[in-house]
């Protein structure tokens, strides 16, 4: 799986369990079935972060009775997550936009050709 792919994937896991957290980074290794590489490549991206505002995904609480760690996405993974959640306006491409915007051009030119041209004509003539 290529990295990008790994970090969105992560980065949608552990959003779907904002709520409560998730407990211990195992579950997570689990889920998406890391590899050993895979999980350093975690740790590095998301949590090895200094300051610790930085990293992606933060320990938020400690279970005494049951000696467990629950995890959450930062605020700054949040930050993250939403990035990769664009409404699909957003998502379309500059040349998309562009192709589109040409296309609308030339039907309206094609449609009102002559009475557009007799506007311009008559607007740069006063």
């Amino acid at each position: 799986m290529k990295k990008r792919d790994l970090y969105k994937e992560i980065l949608t896991w552990a959003h779907k369990r904002q709520g409560s957290g998730f407990l211990e980074e195992q579950e997570l290794f689990k889920d998406l079935n890391l590899n050993k590489e895979q999980i350093n490549w975690y740790l590095k991206v998301f949590r090895s972060n200094i300051p610790i505002s930085e990293n992606l995904i933060a320990h938020f609480n400690y279970d005494d009775a049951k000696n467990k760690h629950y995890f959450t996405l930062s605020a700054k993974g949040l930050a993250e997550y939403s990035k990769l959640e664009k409404p699909w306006h957003e998502k379309l491409s500059g040349k998309i936009l562009f192709i589109l915007f040409t296309a609308i051009i030339a039907f309206l030119v094609g449609k009102f050709g002559d009475s557009i041209l007799v506007f311009i004509k008559d607007f740069f003539q006063k």
